[in-house]
Parts: structure tokens; sequence; C-alpha cells
């Protein structure tokens, strides 16, 4: 990771978007990590979680995350429909992954792929004692909302009143085609184990949406300029 570039993740913490008006050279994130980083960051930064927690992020993908082979795999018939993928524990995304979220310890990532072209669900489950003090879900959804309250493109998902409003499925599909994100926190009755999820689509926020920000930004636009 060259610290010469910045860090093309707009909403990854105050100053961000600072940094990227300012830059001379702008990388843009990968697309897991800017789901990882969307939940991540903000946790750490307000102490809700610590840095030496140890963390396990299993995700799924659309195929056209693997580029123009896995494309071109799927439409020849010859991509199983569903695969994890990763198993040697060193996919390239870790490095930003950890150095961005500001872990001590690389996460266990786990990615999928899904027979759906486009669309990406990045989970960080939670277990209560990894949180400090004695938060619940609404602090670590207001945690969340209060990050990303000034942003056009990340938003938080409704949070459920009681737990019959919970959804019952969460397709990884649902942003295809758009530029934004949703943050989703979930939790058991007894607010024992939480499941945070960041739902963005792997083309649009996750790739070419990130960079027609970044360009945004650079030269002096909305962030969301041309975007949906």
């Amino acid at each position: 990771i060259d610290p010469d570039w910045v860090y093309g993740f707009a909403e990854l913490q105050p100053g961000q978007r600072d940094a990227i008006a300012n830059g001379k050279f702008i990388t843009n994130p990968g697309c897991y990590p800017t789901g990882f980083l969307a939940l991540a960051r903000p946790l750490i930064a307000s102490g809700l979680l610590a840095d030496t927690a140890l963390i396990c992020t299993p995700a799924v993908s659309g195929y056209s995350g693997g580029g123009k082979a896995m494309i071109a795999r799927h439409d020849a018939g010859d991509l199983h429909p569903a695969f994890s993928y990763g198993t040697n524990l060193q996919h390239k995304h870790l490095g930003e992954m950890t150095l961005y979220s500001g872990l001590k310890t690389p996460p266990i990532f786990m990615p999928s792929v899904g027979d759906f072209y486009a669309g990406m669900l990045v989970h960080m489950p939670l277990h209560a004692d990894q949180i400090e003090g004695s938060a619940n879900a609404a602090m670590i959804y207001d945690c969340l909302a209060d990050w990303y309250r000034d942003s056009a493109l990340v938003r938080m998902g409704a949070p459920a009143a009681n737990h019959a409003d919970v959804p019952p499925m969460l397709a990884a599909d649902a942003l295809a085609g758009r530029n934004d994100m949703e943050l989703f926190v979930f939790s058991d009755a007894a607010e024992q184990r939480f499941w945070l999820t960041a739902r963005l689509d792997n083309l649009g926020k996750g790739a070419s949406g990130a960079a027609v920000q970044n360009m945004n930004i650079a030269l002096g636009l909305e962030d969301h300029f041309g975007l949906s």
C-alpha cells in the first residue's frame, strides 16, 4: 500500500474527502473493503470496537466482481453457480481492510460468489463481549448513523422497532445498477449477538461509482454528481 496515494473512500473518516480533493494520486478501494470498512472503521474510531478485535467477515458478490474472465466463464456455462474462494486466507484486499479499519490483526475474510451479475453483501458478525462497555444494537446503529449523517451515498437501513420487523431476507442484488450503499444492524432478542451488513453494487459504489465520486471531489463537484 503506497502512502503517496490517497485512499479513495470519501466516507472513511473525517478529513478523507479533503485529502481526496487535494491529493495528487487517488486510489480506488476494492468493492469488498468498501463494505467492510463502512462497518468497521466507525466502530473502531468511536471506541465501540477495540482495534485488537478478532473479526470474521463473510461476504457474497455477483460474478461480475471476477472481471471479464469470470463473466465469460459464466456466460459459457463453465462457472459453478455459487462458490467460496480465498481459502488460503491471503486475499489481495486484506491489506487495505486491515490498514484503513485500524485493526491490528487482519480479519478472517470469507468471500463468495453467487449466480447473479451484480450486487454485494458484506457481513460483520459480533458477539456482545467484543463490544466495549454495554453497547446494544441501538448504540451500534446510532454510531453508524452519526458517522454517515452527511453522506449522500451511504445510508442506514431502517432500524427494526422490534424483532418482528426484521426483514426475513436481504437480497444481495437489491442495489444493482446504483451507486449508494445501505448499512444494517441486526441482533438477537437478548442483544448478545449482532449482525452488521453493508449492501452495495460491486460495480457501483464498489467500483466505477466510487471512481466517479472521487473524480467529482477532485474537480470540486458534488460527490453524487452524475450518480444515482
